[in-house]
Parts: structure tokens; sequence; C-alpha cells
């Protein structure tokens, strides 16, 4: 078998390097794995038999490959990686062009919609942030999103300026005698 591993026993005789690009590779699996369970909502299923889970697998992948298919044509335009371009809303974008073409769209008209969907596709690049994270307690996540992680606002505090020293209580009379009281 002809494929990379990692023994992390003895991590020591693996090059830095190869190990950079082993790390990479994860990442991208990873990634591909949120962006087809988040953007494609592939967490949900409407099925309750296996025959027809299969299908709707099937199907989902291969909606995943045109997608990847026009990110791919996208970025190539542009010089970029596929990768480099958002998935969900590419995603939309190949769904809008789905449409598009099953509904009213004459023979002669397809080349130009199909360069409509790269010109909009490759619209869409990926914010890089690059100290962002993704939090997996999902109830944090929700304070954050929600924006409850601070204190809520209630009665204003009394601010009492304790900088100044209190002036003496003094009573002036009718007469100009001042009266200290105390």
């Amino acid at each position: 078998m002809n494929h990379k591993s990692i023994n992390w026993e003895r991590p020591h005789c693996k090059a830095s390097s190869e190990i950079a690009d082993l790390y990479h590779l994860r990442w991208t699996i990873e990634t591909f794995y949120r962006e087809f369970k988040v953007g494609m909502q592939a967490n949900v299923w409407h099925c309750q038999k296996v025959d027809s889970f299969e299908k709707e697998l099937v199907s989902k992948l291969i909606a995943v490959c045109l997608v990847r298919l026009a990110s791919a044509a996208s970025s190539n335009s542009l010089g970029l990686m596929p990768s480099d371009i958002s998935f969900a809303k590419v995603f939309t974008e190949v769904k809008i062009f789905l449409r598009k073409i099953t509904s009213t769209i004459h023979p002669g008209n397809f080349a130009s919609c199909h360069f409509e969907l790269m010109c909009r596709c490759a619209k869409y690049l990926v914010d890089i942030r690059p100290d962002r994270s993704f939090p997996r307690d999902k109830q944090l996540y929700r304070r954050i999103s929600r924006n409850l992680q601070r204190k809520r606002a209630g009665r204003p505090p009394i601010i009492i300026d304790t900088k100044k020293t209190p002036r003496p209580e003094l009573l002036p009379s009718a007469n100009g005698v001042i009266f200290l009281l105390s």
C-alpha cells in the first residue's frame, strides 16, 4: 500500500515539511466535511429506509461534485485554488443555475448562462481571518452569535465622585453672619 501515514511514536523519522503537508491535507478534508455538513445540510436526511438514504447521499455527493467543478472552473480563470472560493455561495449559485437551465432556457442560451455562472461564482472569495476559530461548545457558540457574552444592561450605576472634598455646610444669615452647621 502506498499511502502517507505518520507514526506518532517516532515523529523524528518524518521531515517537518512532510508533516506540514499531511496536516494541510487533513485540514482540507476537515474543511470539506464542515462545508458538506453545514453548507449542504448533510446532517439532515429525509429518508427512512437504507435504500432511500443511499440515493439521497449519492445525490448530495453529485451536487458536491457539481459545486467543486464550478469552483474549479471559476477559480481557474482567476488563477486561484478552488478552496479560495466560498463553497456555500457557489452551491447557491449552482442551484439557481440548475433551476434556470431546467425551466426556461433555450439550447442556444446555455453557453451564456454557464458563463454568467462562472462570473458570479468568481466573485465569492473566502474571507481570510487569521485568528478565527470554531468553538465546539454549542452553548458558547450560541451565546457569542446572539451577543449574550456581555452583561445585560440593568439600572445604571450611581456614580459618586470621591475626588471632590465636601464643602462644610454653611448658613449665611440676613445680617451677613455665617453659621457653621455640623
